[in-house]
């Protein structure tokens, strides 16, 4: 999904693509019960050209934050 967007929030949540987006962090704020995931987001695949076989990508840092976590279980 293409877009001019500076900053996302939930609304936009269910027309973005997680789809192969790296996570490079995960950090907790215990005070503000905050779980944050620092990530590569993929803001646009771009189709090969005519004799490459190898997609390109529009990749923008970012963070990706849930508020409101608390009795957190990862397995």
């Amino acid at each position: 999904m293409k877009s001019n967007k500076n900053l996302w929030n939930d609304e936009d949540f269910d027309n973005m693509n997680w789809h192969d987006c790296k996570v490079y962090g995960i950090g907790f704020d215990d005070d503000k019960y905050k779980l944050v995931f620092d990530i590569d987001y993929i803001l646009d695949w771009v189709k090969p050209e005519k004799d490459n076989i190898y997609f390109k990508f529009w990749v923008a840092p970012s963070t990706l934050v849930f508020e409101n976590v608390y009795d957190l279980n990862i397995d």
